[in-house]
C-alpha cells in the first residue's frame, strides 16, 4: 500500500465563477503601470488565457486580470523564471495597433 495523497481533480481547478467577479480584463489596465506579482495559463474553449496577480502599488493589495492576448502570455512566460525565483515586475499595458502588451 501506498501512503500518497489522493486529491480530486475538481479540487485542484478553481470553480465556475469563483474568481471570475474578482477578475478584470486586462485591457481595462492600458496605459496603467501595474506590479505583476504571478500568473497562471487555462486553456478554454475559446484557446488559451492567462490570470495574472497584480498590484497597483508595491504594498498594495493582490489583484487579478486576465487575458487572451498571446502576445502578453509569451511575455508573461519570458519573465516567468524571474517570478518564481521571488521577483516582482513593474509593467505598463500598452495597446499598439491591434494587439496588447507589457512594456
Amino acid at each position: 500500500m501506498t501512503n500518497k495523497k489522493l486529491v480530486s481533480f475538481g479540487d485542484l481547478m478553481p470553480k465556475r465563477g469563483e474568481f471570475d467577479e474578482n477578475r478584470i480584463p486586462l485591457k481595462e489596465l492600458v496605459g496603467k503601470e501595474i506590479i505583476i506579482v504571478s500568473f497562471e495559463t487555462y486553456g478554454s474553449r475559446y484557446g488559451e488565457f492567462a490570470v495574472i496577480d497584480y498590484k497597483e502599488k508595491p504594498n498594495g493589495e493582490i489583484k487579478h486580470a486576465y487575458t487572451f492576448s498571446g502576445v502578453i502570455i509569451a511575455q508573461l512566460k519570458n519573465i516567468s523564471e524571474h517570478l518564481l525565483n521571488g521577483f516582482e515586475v513593474k509593467a505598463k499595458v500598452t495597446k499598439t495597433k491591434n494587439y496588447y502588451c507589457l512594456e
